[in-house]
């Protein structure tokens, strides 16, 4: 929503805190590609990388441009100018995988067959005469390092780094043209090779990690449910399966899983010539200590999964030019997984997308934020092991999910509101609770053993309906019904009885119940069982997917905007540890750490010279630096303002009822309006002025967004008063609409008319920021007016000279993939924009669907790009 929130000083440059996707700004490293005219995100791997992403995204603002390379939240304030990277040149051979030779195969068996006994991939450690029975997470007393993958690494740190350093230097002197003046393929970079600003060091958010000589074998797991009824498993269930085959096998105790379908091992299964091992589960949860007697059964048939990964051979790919790139991907699957298996083995934390995201639950108030409704923000980290030059590198960054509050059903429910019905049996579809209304069962350690139950969604009139049901000539059920509402049948002393929910649960359990309410349905709506809220818990460690509010998002990035130590404080005391990089867990595979980030050498390069106009002589003009990604604005003029006659702009004022001001504090419209217009004058925006609000709207009442009627019925209004007074309106160009508060769904409808219907320009601003906005958030108003009608706000002194040199167009693309809360099948959007003119000051865009969802490659570029030939050919008399 434009302009940005007003802050101290009159600058211009500072906007909203909200992240903009793919500036530069997004990244805490920047390098510059120095042969040739390109800027593109550096990681020590080679892939570019920026920007931490918050996971939530509604549209997912603060996505990043492709990794986690810098240490900093999208939109955390950073430090300007750019700074650029050097000596983190990656491997690029690339070849067919090669077998090991059998020296190393005997070695790996032998490895492995002295391996001590774990369990759910963790050591079994030993205490006096006898072991103890593990706990719940796997680990015991003892030794951690007994627990041994093949032989460790005896280089140091510091020798691997000075190889590192030596063969990247080899590759930098590669890239070196023959001759000064040759140019290759491609030009050079202006100033390749040159010293141009101050030199120095960064730390990237990237920890070396040494690993041992060891040749990994991979094996392939197939589980299938014993018995027709039985569905497949997924997710929790199938992660319990896996730990449960491990613990339960002495023989695959030494194994680390992706806990999906692959094992990894230090030795070789097969040894006798089996083709496969055949292994069966009998499901318990975490709580149990034995399973139930009429527990589901699974059988497992773990297969080879293609040729063991040689340590020894890949490190000679990556010092030197070696044929195995084909098993890149397959190491880098392989030592996340075995990375993640301690951290997937603890209870109190919780996994997510896939083996990169850890987040601890231990309650500590600096890592969570209550959202209301139910919802908490909480931070975690994620972390991706990647091959550099000559070496392993662990990338850490800092991450965030929203989930639900572990909260009794009925709290949860009137917190995130009753009001709509189907919007909170969205909110509560899937969610497993704990069911707690009988006598509970207790495991030899006293822990009680939950009833876990999945919500299908609220109780329905059609709920026991299709093929095989038995119960729905039984039941009874008002759709969205309350405890009295919902009746089934039940047998009491041999005789058949229908009763209501209310009735069953407050005479035989003893239950309060609230009889507005709605009930749930649990299991399916084939075969329901509907359970009051009270006697519901929802169980922890559940990602909410509700899309945010315009104040809940707010919250969540101010939570998740840190500056970049702050990230690295955190990913270094709490981050490794979380995240499994810690010696004591390492030393149980033989690998180790090196304290600290790694630090690169790097350049602070001298922000760009910016030329604007003096306000006391219009054909002067006035250089300026910025500062820290701001420069003050009191003094100057664009450099080519727009002329905004009578009748080419309007006012539409959007309020509540009640509010005759624009805040509840006062504030005149009239005057409001005139401070803004003679900002735009001052600033060289020529308009002519205005003394009335031209048009408004009175809604039917205030209303938060999930009251979804009330902001229909507005949405309604608002576009009765934009078509009324707006539409047609010659020669208008420009409409300045004044919201009353940060109402997404108000902005996107009016934004959506005036610029899809009506093809009007127009600038939205809350009425409390605008009331109480001064020069600088007005000053923030005419730069973003001034650009939209034509003008150019400044031009950059030197810097792009040799973009100028030759007609140069410049493109802009980018995919935004759906976000949670959206529907299943909604399409990914592609978006382009190129510059029109020589001052690179006005830009055109496109934006269309991709014909797949999720597709990251941009499609029907051919056409979007002869439009835009088109458009350059017409203005300028010549192709770019």
């Amino acid at each position: 929503m434009d302009p940005s929130p007003p802050r101290r000083g009159m600058h211009a440059g500072q906007g909203s805190p909200t992240p903009r996707r793919g500036s530069l700004n997004d990244s805490n490293i920047v390098s510059l590609d120095r042969r040739h005219h390109s800027i593109s995100p550096q990681s020590p791997t080679g892939t570019g990388t920026s920007g931490l992403s918050p996971q939530y995204s509604p549209h997912s603002p603060g996505r990043s441009l492709g990794g986690r390379s810098s240490l900093h939240s999208p939109g955390a304030p950073t430090q300007s100018p750019v700074t650029q990277s050097y000596n983190t040149t990656p491997s690029r051979r690339t070849s067919n995988a090669s077998r090991m030779g059998s020296l190393e195969q005997d070695r790996a068996e032998s490895t492995f067959r002295e391996n001590v006994e774990i369990r759910g991939g963790l050591p079994r450690r030993h205490s006096g005469s006898g072991s103890r029975r593990a706990s719940h997470d796997g680990v015991r007393d003892g030794d951690v390092n007994a627990y041994r993958w093949g032989s460790p690494d005896q280089r140091t740190f510091a020798d691997i780094d000075l190889k590192a350093k030596q063969l990247e230097q080899e590759y930098d002197d590669r890239m070196r043209p023959a001759r000064p003046d040759s140019t290759e393929l491609f030009p050079l970079r202006p100033g390749f090779l040159s010293r141009v600003g101050k030199e120095g060091g960064v730390y990237i958010n990237y920890v070396h990690l040494k690993v041992p000589d060891v040749v990994i074998y991979r094996y392939h797991m197939d589980i299938r449910p014993k018995g027709a009824s039985i569905p497949e498993p997924h997710g929790k269930k199938l992660k319990r399966i896996i730990q449960l085959l491990l613990t339960d096998n002495p023989e695959l105790s030494s194994m680390c899983t992706d806990f999906r379908s692959l094992l990894y091992g230090p030795g070789d299964l097969f040894r006798g010539g089996e083709s496969h091992l055949l292994r069966s589960v009998r499901y318990r949860i975490e709580e149990q200590d034995l399973p139930s007697p009429n527990a589901n059964r699974f059988v497992i048939r773990i297969g080879s999964a293609g040729q063991p990964l040689s340590v020894t051979q890949f490190r000679e790919y990556l010092e030197r030019q070696f044929p195995l790139a084909e098993n890149k991907p397959a190491f880098c699957q392989a030592w996340n997984s075995i990375l993640s298996t301690y951290s997937h083995a603890q209870r109190n934390m919780m996994t997510l997308r896939g083996n990169t995201s850890h987040f601890m639950l231990d309650n500590n108030a600096n890592n969570q934020l209550d959202l209301g409704r139910g919802m908490q923000v909480i931070r975690g980290f994620t972390k991706s092991v990647r091959p550099a030059t000559g070496r392993w590198l662990a990338n850490v960054n800092v991450t965030s999910v929203v989930v639900y509050k572990p909260l009794r059903l009925d709290v949860l429910a009137r917190a995130y509101g009753l009001q709509i019905k189907p919007a909170l049996e969205g909110f509560l579809k899937k969610l497993r609770v704990i069911v707690s209304y009988s006598k509970q069962e207790r495991n030899n350690s006293g822990e009680i053993i939950p009833k876990y139950k999945t919500i299908c969604g609220l109780a329905r009139r059609d709920d026991g309906q299709g093929a095989g049901s038995t119960s729905r000539s039984s039941l009874q059920i008002k759709t969205f019904g309350g405890p009295k509402e919902v009746i089934f049948p039940i047998e009491v002393n041999g005789t058949k009885q229908r009763t209501s929910v209310w009735t069953h649960f407050t005479s035989l359990y003893g239950v309060e119940l609230d009889e507005n309410l709605p009930v749930v349905c649990t299991g399916t709506r084939r075969d329901p069982v509907h359970l009051p809220m009270e006697v519901c818990t929802v169980a922890p460690q559940q990602p909410c997917h509700e899309t945010l509010t315009a104040d809940e998002r707010t919250k969540m990035i101010k939570f998740t905007c840190r500056r970049p130590e702050a990230n690295m404080k955190s990913i270094l005391e709490e981050g490794l540890p979380t995240l499994s990089l810690t010696d004591n867990i390492l030393g149980r595979y033989n690998m180790s750490i090196a304290p600290g980030f790694i630090k690169a050498p790097a350049f602070v390069l001298p922000a760009p010279q910016l030329l604007y106009l003096s306000r006391r002589n219009p054909r002067q003009k006035l250089p300026l630096k910025p500062q820290n990604g701001s420069w003050n604005m009191g003094d100057i003029r664009f450099h080519s303002g727009v002329d905004l006659a009578k009748g080419t702009w309007a006012c539409f004022w959007i309020r509540y009822p009640g509010r005759h001001a624009f805040t509840s504090r006062g504030g005149n419209p009239l005057s409001t309006i005139g401070n803004v217009v003679e900002e735009l004058r001052r600033c060289g925006i020529n308009i002519q002025q205005r003394s009335e609000v031209n048009a408004e709207v009175v809604l039917k009442r205030e209303s938060p967004e999930r009251h979804l009627e009330d902001c229909l019925e507005n949405i309604e209004k608002i576009e009765a008063g934009l078509k009324n007074n707006f539409y047609g309106k010659e020669p208008l160009k420009l409409v300045y609409v004044i919201l009353p508060n940060k109402n997404t769904m108000y902005y996107n409808a009016a934004k959506s008319l005036l610029d899809r219907d009506a093809g009007l320009h127009s600038s939205f601003m809350v009425a409390d920021a605008f009331v109480k906005g001064g020069p600088q958030y007005y000053a923030n108003v005419a730069l973003k007016v001034n650009a939209k009608l034509g003008g150019i706000d400044h031009v950059i002194d030197s810097e792009l000279n040799f973009l100028r040199a030759a007609p140069t167009m410049l493109c802009g693309l980018d995919v935004t993939h759906p976000s949670p809360g959206n529907h299943d099948q909604a399409p990914s959007i592609a978006a382009m924009v190129y510059s029109i003119d020589k001052k690179f000051a006005q830009w055109r865009s496109f934006v269309w669907l991709q014909d797949q969802e999720k597709r990251e490659m941009v499609t029907d570029l051919k056409d979007k790009f002869k439009s835009a030939f088109s458009y350059w050919k017409k203005a300028h008399k010549l192709l770019p």
